[in-house]
């Protein structure tokens, strides 16, 4: 498919060379608008070509970009306006783009307004720009213009996140105020068991508190290693323990010196 552009007074001369069905190569006389159009199409077609290969999501959307910014480049090399608008069609997501390039397009209006004022595409080229103005309305906000919906909805966005504050800060002061009572219960039970102990019993613990071994506390108090161990067994009875890392936890907590 050949695209030109013509009014009333153009002449212009195809020439062709067929190849298997399909023009291998074009060329057109006396029409530079036509010309330029032709070699947009052609870079255009070879870039949507390589979409059509095994591509993951993320490399269409790399592709897709590239073509884009192309089609930018392009319109802003135009020396005509009506070229520009015949290539800037060619963006799929114009709403997407319009959002990441308004500027671009502002910019370019300008240039179509300067050499075609009364001209058809002018006026396609205005109605497009204002429904992507619209869009743009709906989904953020057009500088020194804010909707009171959209007040409205910052105000309750406010709001929402002060009760989740609130919320927060009252969870955490219940966790905390709980966490408190339980170790006060464990402390009170701990000292509790602790004051059932005899003295030697005290004093064996207080030394296993210190890292001593059985043997050790054994030749510190006089007696055999037979009744220290006795005594250990006793004493991790009483105090609801299983071994000597829990017994010197438990000490740590009574806080004894």
């Amino acid at each position: 498919m050949v695209h030109l552009l013509l009014d009333n007074s153009s002449q212009v001369e195809v020439n062709a060379v067929l190849e298997d069905d399909t023009f291998s190569k074009i060329e057109i006389l006396g029409s530079s608008l036509s010309m330029k159009i032709l070699e947009f199409d052609r870079e255009y077609n070879s870039r949507i070509k390589q979409l059509g290969g095994n591509h993951n999501k993320l490399q269409e959307q790399y592709i897709k970009m590239g073509i884009d910014n192309y089609i930018r480049s392009y319109v802003d090399s135009c020396t005509s306006a009506l070229n520009g608008v015949y290539a800037l069609y060619h963006i799929e997501e114009k709403e997407t783009d319009f959002l990441k390039n308004s500027e671009f397009y502002f910019s370019f209006q300008e240039k179509v307004k300067a050499q075609y004022p009364e001209n058809l595409y002018t006026q396609k080229y205005n109605e497009l720009l204002q429904s992507l103005v619209g869009f743009r309305d709906i989904v953020c906000e057009i500088p020194g213009v804010s909707p009171k919906w959209k007040d409205y909805l910052i105000i309750a966005e406010s709001v929402i996140i002060f009760i989740l504050l609130i919320t927060l800060l009252a969870v955490r002061y219940q966790k905390k105020a709980r966490a408190t009572i339980s170790e006060k219960s464990t402390t009170t039970e701990a000292q509790n068991l602790y004051e059932k102990l005899t003295n030697k019993e005290k004093e064996i613990f207080k030394l296993i508190a210190e890292g001593k071994s059985n043997k050790e506390i054994a030749v510190l108090m006089f007696v055999e290693l037979s009744t220290v161990k006795t005594h250990v067994s006793n004493i991790y009875r009483q105090i609801k323990v299983e071994n000597r890392k829990e017994a010197i936890s438990l000490f740590k907590l009574l806080e004894i010196s």
